[in-house]
């Protein structure tokens, strides 16, 4: 994946078009995601159960971090002790990497109190519900592109987890997700 990373970044130097720089620089993070969870993977020493709380934690602080925003964003992460298998912790990574990188580019234009709130519990045996949300300028169901690449990814990881996802009526951006535990018998 770090070669894959290094391949992408070494193609977009030859782009003049800041659009296509910005497409290089968007797979190059999602990589970084898969790069990141196996990363903790190799150092873990039970692979199927990795503890969500520091790898989720650990990736919304990189994100945010790493990312360009010229304003300070407030995390408020809540995610109940839970443990979950690779099966279902890559596409769960890659649904916030997509929701948050998505948050970080359009949400906050000119607001001095950004924040970020992420929450994850277990709602019964192998379901879960996310909430990740902004108090940035939101925008109405309709309005979604659905056509953008990272809303077809999200739909996609949203499917192999089983789940559902609804955008909630608040202000700001709010995600919910219901989303099973993928387990292999």
């Amino acid at each position: 994946l770090q070669v894959i990373n290094s391949l992408l970044r070494m193609q977009s130097r030859f782009v003049k078009d800041e659009d296509i720089v910005a497409m290089f620089k968007d797979s190059q993070k999602r990589i970084m995601t898969i790069a990141a969870l196996h990363e903790k993977l190799y150092n873990a020493e039970n692979l199927k159960e990795i503890d969500v709380k520091t790898h989720i934690e650990s990736l919304v602080r990189e994100l945010v971090e790493g990312y360009t925003v010229k304003q300070k964003i407030n995390l408020e992460i809540n995610i109940e002790s839970i443990y979950l298998g690779l099966d279902s912790l890559v596409p769960l990574g890659l649904i916030i990497n997509e929701i948050i990188t998505n948050t970080l580019k359009h949400a906050f234009k000119g607001n001095n109190d950004n924040s970020i709130t992420l929450s994850l519990s277990r709602i019964e045996n192998d379901f879960f519900k996310m909430i990740i949300s902004d108090n940035g300028i939101g925008f109405k169901a309709e309005e979604t592109s659905k056509n953008g690449l990272g809303q077809k990814l999200i739909s996609i990881f949203v499917k192999q987890l089983n789940g559902t996802i609804e955008l909630l009526e608040q202000k700001g951006t709010a995600y919910k997700i219901i989303f099973q535990e993928i387990t292999h018998t």
